[in-house]
């Protein structure tokens, strides 16, 4: 059971996203040189802080102000603010630090190849950092130069080393059309032989992969470039006879499915993340989202049909089971209005999808972001990035501002707050994101929770954004203060793409709304983090925070009956264990009766979520997982749900609602399940999600009628339960673990 316990330490929880920023009171000012030397915002939030101290009756004053616009007004007011005008700040292409990555992953691959031919194996894990150099040089280099093309073709040589043909042969590709483009302008011999390099790797991948027509394709290409090259007859002889071999000589497909995975990377960026691992599971993002159970909701078209929202004075908006729910099915698949990446997950995740990056392309602007596909590069610009790219940097540098500014700037540029302009190339792609006039118009009264719910209550629509609670009374000044002081400067980011001084302070304090909100509303993208490739190690890991409308209208218990999961940055919502008909549907927010004894899960939520948790766990002041270690099963009846006590088996009929059931043979059962399906952790240890997950939700579907939460059998059994469920969404391999 060892494995058990380390399993059940990780207990799914956290809306994950949310944080506390600031103090009640205005902190002591930082020293001169400090000041001098921080990033733009971080000068700008001091100088705000000072003129705090410097009047005792600004603070006070701040206090009183009873809407976010007033609060954005009084802070533009500052003499701080006055004359703010924040320069762009990204990280710009940069063709020399390109090349520099470009040596060292050459210098890793030379490496690891002596080492092989020495007998010494190599391991892969100097392929990988060679790979995670190659990748930064096509986020570096200028778009369509000539070192540009040599980082695709270096990426694709490591990619076929590592045997992963198709991403191989899409890089191949890139560098070969960026070289013949080369070679078209100004033709040349070494360009001409570093574009036939390229489309010689390239047929060498497609026939490894069965694809003989875009073999034949890159053949063609490369067959009527040498008969143009500026090469004698020897040469373009010995580059005739070297193509041939590449087609002659290339290892043959494997099978079908290979071919399957390769059509559908090309031109695809292989959205769908295909993984590392057998059919087991247990890759790297290997699966998609899977599919809503019981039909989808007209009224919650995010969500199953199994579920329904109700409103009730001390719960607000909340979700209901209108059925009974089995455990495992999916209530809720939510792609997020706006989300946002981590600093660290930026350079292996998709900026638009958050799906793994294998084979993926530059933003073609800044040296920060890369894309899966042309698909999420063009949605990404056109949405959002156009906005964002120039100023990256004053978030990434930036060691006040809050992970949620980046997601509260993302919500409104989104939805256009202050008549935002579009990127030149085109509109974005979701006018539905759009927010209308009436959101725009800056009443405060429009997010207020109310009992009506407008349906069909759509996750890509502001005003299911604007809608969330932000807690704006609850907040002590100095938290106010430095959120108000991060709306403004962001605002003045964005000020030359705004018509008015009117519509930049809307734009302010549309932000500072969704400054308060996200911290109570967002949730986190995660990650399983394998070290090695260890299922059984894994490790859940914030990847980024996202706006899901419809998964922020579930309440918390320490005791949830479902649980969230990442596929890319769709959020998915499982019933962790059986739920009945009309029952509340219960998320976690971090805090876990297994993990957190009750006075912390409670100061916790009160300040961080501002109310006092009333759970069953709360209110029957359940033991942490430690705790219950020692406790003995305790029994329940199947039909009334009454305290049976310890001895199943002597039980003939409930001496509470009198009913019968042979719990006898319920009990042999039991037994016999817990001998069976221990064997469940060898399955994941042998790299088998899916056959554990199977073993353990039966198991876990026996127990839950017959025991009487909390129980540290019950509780073990849902945690492998998860675990499983974790790993069959996001993952990440870490090598050399």
């Amino acid at each position: 059971m060892a494995a058990l316990d380390a399993i059940v330490a990780r207990v799914q929880g956290g809306s994950g996203a949310g944080e506390g920023e600031g103090p009640g009171e205005v902190p002591p000012l930082r020293d001169a040189v400090a000041v001098r030397d921080a990033a733009p915002f971080d000068a700008f939030l001091e100088r705000v802080r000072g003129a705090a101290q410097a009047d005792a009756a600004l603070l006070p004053a701040f206090a009183r102000l009873a809407s976010d616009r007033a609060r954005v007004d009084f802070v533009y007011a500052l003499e701080g603010a006055r004359d703010l005008a924040p320069a762009p700040c990204f990280a710009a292409k940069d063709d020399a630090d390109a090349k520099r990555l470009l040596a060292l992953g050459d210098r890793l691959l030379h490496a690891e190849a002596a080492a092989a031919a020495a007998g010494g194996g190599g391991g892969g894990a100097a392929g990988e950092r060679a790979l995670a150099h190659y990748c930064g040089a096509v986020r570096a280099a200028t778009p369509g130069g000539r070192v540009l093309a040599r980082a695709f073709v270096s990426r694709a040589r490591a990619w076929q080393r590592a045997g992963r043909s198709a991403e191989a042969a899409q890089d191949a590709a890139r560098g070969a059309q960026l070289w013949e483009a080369a070679a078209a302008a100004s033709p040349s011999a070494a360009d001409a032989a570093d574009a036939l390099a390229a489309l010689r790797l390239r047929v060498s991948c497609c026939a490894a992969l069965g694809l003989r027509a875009d073999a034949q394709d890159a053949l063609r290409r490369a067959s009527d470039l040498l008969r143009a090259a500026p090469l004698d007859k020897a040469a373009k002889a010995r580059g005739a006879a070297d193509l041939a071999a590449a087609l002659k000589d290339a290892p043959q497909p494997k099978g079908p499915s290979q071919e399957q995975e390769a059509s559908k990377g090309r031109g695809q960026g292989q959205r769908k993340g295909q993984g590392r691992g057998g059919g087991g599971g247990g890759g790297e993002d290997e699966e998609g989202p899977p599919p809503l159970d019981y039909g989808r909701s007209a009224a919650l078209p995010a969500a199953s049909d199994a579920v329904r929202v109700a409103w009730a004075r001390g719960r607000g908006r909340h979700l209901l089971a209108r059925r009974d729910i089995a455990l495992g099915s999916v209530l809720i698949a939510e792609r997020p209005y706006a989300w946002s990446l981590s600093t660290e997950a930026m350079t292996r995740r998709c900026l638009h999808c958050c799906r793994l990056l294998r084979a993926s392309l530059p933003c073609p602007h800044c040296s920060t972001v890369s894309y899966c596909s042309p698909e999420c590069q063009e949605a990404a610009w056109k949405t959002y990035h156009y906005h964002e790219c120039k100023i990256l940097n004053h978030f990434l540098q930036s060691k006040e501002l809050s992970k949620m500014a980046l997601l509260a700037f993302r919500i409104v540029v989104t939805a256009r707050i202050g008549g935002l302009r579009d990127a030149p190339e085109g509109p974005s792609a979701e006018p539905a994101k759009l927010a209308s006039q009436e959101d725009c118009r800056g009443d405060e009264s429009l997010g207020a929770e109310g009992k009506d719910v407008k349906t069909p209550f759509l996750s890509q629509a502001y005003s299911s954004v604007l809608g969330q609670i932000a807690n704006s009374e609850c907040r002590p000044p100095g938290d106010f203060l430095k959120r108000t002081a991060t709306a403004v400067f962001l605002a003045r980011c964005l000020r030359d793409a705004v018509a008015s001084p009117e519509q930049e302070r809307q734009l302010a304090a549309a932000i500072l709304r969704h400054l308060q909100s996200c911290s109570c509303n967002a949730y986190q993208i995660s990650e399983q983090r394998l070290p090695g490739g260890n299922l059984t190690a894994a490790e859940d890991v914030e990847v980024g925070g996202a706006a899901y409308p419809t998964v922020s209208l579930s309440n918390h218990s320490c005791y949830p009956n479902v649980a969230r999961y990442s596929y890319g940055n769709v959020c998915v919502v499982r019933a962790c264990r059986k739920i009945y008909k009309d029952e509340e549907i219960l998320d976690n927010y971090g805090q876990h009766f297994l993990t957190e004894p009750r006075e912390a899960r409670q100061a916790y939520l009160k300040a961080q979520y501002f109310f006092d948790c009333a759970c069953q766990a709360c209110a029957g002041l359940w033991p942490t997982a430690v705790e219950l270690r020692s406790a003995a099963a305790q029994y329940k009846c199947v039909h009334c749900g009454q305290a049976l006590g310890q001895a199943l088996a002597a039980i003939r009929a409930c001496p509470h609602c009198r009913k019968k059931l042979d719990y006898k043979a319920a009990a042999k059962k039991l037994k016999d399940a817990s001998r069976e399906y221990a064997s469940a952790l060898e399955q994941l240890a042998r790299g088998r999600p899916k056959e554990c997950l199977k073993a353990a939700a039966a198991y876990a579907a026996l127990l839950q009628p017959l025991v009487a939460p909390p129980s540290a059998e019950l509780a073990r059994w849902l945690q492998v339960v998860a675990h499983c469920w974790g790993l069959l969404a996001n993952t990440h391999v870490v090598p050399g673990e």
